[in-house]
């Protein structure tokens, strides 16, 4: 196979909109041997160069090749010429990066494509493509021996679990000592629109957005439906209606939720019958209650929690722990805990409630309680 290159150039003062142009290869005796199959179409403006490619076989002019050193080994590739295993080039996929946010649908994002030639041998114009899902782009890459190069490929985040494909000399072109690396795959995960009645089942990450989402159901507009998931909100912000749950945990465990922002439910995160989950870094405002807690072991930290009607409902169970959380301007209590022992509430910013910490048992004589509570509360 051969690469050629035609570099085409408008060097008057009006515009091409269907400037077509069509390859042929004659021999010495002036007879056309490969045609192209296609009309190759550009537009021009007025003094701007552009440039085309294709690709033929050529296998008919190396008849006459003797040896491999006049076929030139890693540029052309013979059927008459076989190149001694180390004077070949090796190409492979080494690394796929990313730059830019993935959780956001629409924003372009940039793909850093690792290539390296691992052989002794240089290479011309090699094709190194991209797929993913239905999305393909390809450019051609000039590899010295024993060099890399990155490459930068463009690509617009859209929702969900996608497959990327990135190969090097995909058409298998190149006669190389090594196929098996000239492809890499990888599976991504960008981000997921929030709906209701979302089941979290693995661990997911939300399209960052703002969302207007009724609990039309009371179970809660995302449901958590098995253990050890992280739940990552990745910012977004769900807006309810005064009803239903935000976020729904009920009998699983070890499950991590943040990055959420929570208005306008009857609980922002209802968390009942569960242990050892972990509520990280939310906003959660304008609830009848931000949290509402009834299991053993659980972490609420670095949240902020405000303008609800209690900021934090910790009923029954044992051993949470509440530490550096904002807790502000709650209409009527900003932490209370009911009939739950040995709990930890430290280093928390408790204001502007109507009662900062609320701690009651009933009756004492069957309910021991014993909290450490070490936290700035300010009227």
């Amino acid at each position: 196979m051969i690469y050629i290159e035609t570099r085409l150039n408008n060097t008057g003062n009006a515009n091409l909109s269907d400037g077509r142009i069509k390859f042929y290869l004659k021999d010495l005796n002036n007879m056309i041997r490969v045609e192209s199959s296609l009309n190759h179409t550009f537009a021009f403006n007025s003094s701007i160069h552009d440039k085309a490619l294709i690709i033929y076989d050529v296998n008919y002019s190396c008849e006459k090749c003797k040896e491999c050193s006049s076929c030139g080994c890693g540029s052309c590739y013979c059927s008459d010429c076989i190149c001694p295993e180390h004077e070949k080039p090796d190409l492979s996929v080494a690394n796929v990066t990313f730059i830019g946010n993935l959780t956001t649908i629409g924003e372009t994002i940039e793909i850093i494509t690792l290539v390296k030639n691992l052989g002794n041998v240089y290479i011309d114009y090699t094709k190194v493509e991209i797929v993913i899902d239905n999305f393909t782009d390809y450019m051609f890459v000039h590899l010295n021996a024993n060099s890399e190069k990155n490459l930068s490929f463009n690509w617009i985040v859209t929702e969900g679990e996608h497959t990327l494909t990135v190969s090097i000399d995909p058409e298998n072109v190149t006669n190389e000592t090594n196929k098996t690396n000239n492809k890499l795959t990888k599976k991504i995960t960008t981000c997921f629109v929030p709906y209701d009645d979302m089941y979290i089942n693995v661990d997911t990450i939300l399209c960052y957005g703002v969302y207007n989402i009724v609990d039309s159901g009371t179970s809660g507009v995302i449901i958590i439906n098995k253990s050890n998931v992280v739940l990552d909100c990745g910012g977004a912000t769900l807006n309810g209606s005064s009803y239903g749950y935000g976020i729904h945990l009920s009998g699983y465990d070890n499950i991590t939720i943040k990055n959420c922002n929570l208005v306008d439910y009857t609980v922002g995160i209802k968390i009942y019958g569960s242990k050892g989950n972990g509520i990280f870094r939310n906003n959660i405002s304008k609830n009848g209650d931000g949290i509402f807690m009834e299991g053993s072991h659980n972490t609420i930290s670095n949240n902020n929690i405000s303008l609800n009607g209690n900021g934090i409902y910790c009923w029954g169970g044992f051993l949470h722990n509440i530490s550096n959380n904002e807790v502000a301007k709650n209409s009527n209590i900003g932490i209370q805990i009911r009939l739950s022992d040995n709990n930890s509430v430290t280093n928390n910013q408790i204001y502007s409630n109507r009662y900062g910490i609320y701690v009651y048992t009933h009756p004492p004589q069957y309910h021991q309680v014993q909290n450490l509570i070490k936290s700035i509360i300010t009227p």
